[in-house]
């Protein structure tokens, strides 16, 4: 056997796009992968005809084995299935090419990376603006914005180049749109590694006009005098939901139920709860197809500040919303402990 010695360097070689067209094999690496998506990869590169060759790797407990022959200017990856972190790989290769054949070592490191983890806050959405605010677990260098309407189009993209903000950072980003309600939001981040993530948002809803229920002192039953205005308000969402009907988004019903401060707090919550559930139950037994949510609110959210035992009627009241989304926290739903009705 007759050691070739350039084979030796080909170590130097590992790095991603390298070419040496004076070697008959190089190597390239691709040192890092995203769990999901990708896999760390070691890149055989022929430059004259390989006869056979042999590669044997101990990444941690994974191995690798892998033979064959490669043509002039043909590349083979590998993928190295290691687990999560960073992983030490050693092993070597061996080349014949006519009545040459020569052994390289290989010692490297690659990393496979958790899915990248992005957030949008509620709070720093503004879909009148087309402005989003997000925040990533790994430094971001772009982030596309796909915006889709009511047929389930797409009727907007933005894209921006950040430039590799540290991990954690606020990052603003925006989109512009053609006219018409924005249904669903599709954000993909890029790290500064060209690894994606993407997050869909589904900020869209729709508070029902109505006329508030009036029920008896201390009750929750729906009196049959009130019934026109739960018809009215359900031949609304109906309406919607009609409207609405081609975009594959999934649209829930929220009832929320709210009271004055005539009472104590805590029965005033439990009574709330109640109104907003049976409500909610009208609704599904009169027909409404979609999931129903509800809570009660007490006297934690008044539409008209007052002091204690102050009987105010515009504070016994209830909210209807369809969203494809749970509504999030803010002054008229200070809590997110909604509960589906069965």
């Amino acid at each position: 056997m007759s050691s070739v010695p350039r084979l030796l360097v080909l170590l130097a070689l590992a790095l991603p796009g390298t070419v040496r067209a004076d070697e008959p094999i190089t190597v390239d690496l691709v040192a890092k992968g995203q769990q999901g998506s990708s896999w760390p990869v070691l890149v055989l590169r022929g430059h004259q005809p390989i006869d056979q060759f042999n590669l044997g790797l101990a990444c941690g407990k994974a191995k690798v084995q892998r033979s064959g022959t490669l043509g002039s200017g043909e590349r083979l990856e590998i993928p190295l299935e290691v687990p999560l972190g960073r992983t030490t790989c050693k092993g070597s290769l061996v080349a014949t090419f006519g009545e040459d054949e020569g052994e390289m070592p290989l010692s490297f490191e690659v990393a496979l990376l958790p899915p990248m983890q992005i957030s949008v806050p509620r709070e720093r959405l503004d879909l009148a603006a087309g402005t989003l605010v997000l925040t990533a677990d790994r430094a971001v260098a772009q982030v596309e914005i796909e915006a889709y309407g009511e047929t389930g189009a797409m009727i907007g993209h933005g894209s921006t180049q950040v430039g590799g903000l540290a991990a954690g950072t606020s990052v603003e980003a925006s989109w512009s749109a053609s006219p018409g309600d924005v249904l669903h939001l599709h954000v993909q981040a890029q790290d500064t590694d060209g690894f994606w993530a993407g997050v869909d948002l589904f900020p869209w809803s729709y508070n029902i006009p109505h006329e508030d229920v009036v029920f008896d002192t201390a009750r929750w039953e729906i009196l049959p005098q009130e019934e026109p205005k739960l018809q009215a308000a359900l031949d609304q969402a109906r309406e919607v939901l009609r409207r609405f009907s081609a975009t594959p988004v999934a649209m829930n019903l929220y009832v929320g139920g709210y009271t004055d401060t005539v009472g104590d707090p805590g029965y005033n919550q439990g009574l709330s709860e109640h109104r907003a559930q049976a409500i909610a139950g009208w609704f599904q037994a009169h027909g409404f197809e979609r999931p129903i949510h509800y809570q009660g609110f007490g006297e934690g959210a008044l539409a008209v500040q007052t002091p204690d035992e102050t009987d105010e009627q515009a504070n016994r009241r209830a909210n209807y919303v369809i969203a494809a989304e749970t509504p999030p926290f803010c002054a008229e739903f200070p809590r997110t402990a909604w509960r589906q009705l069965d």
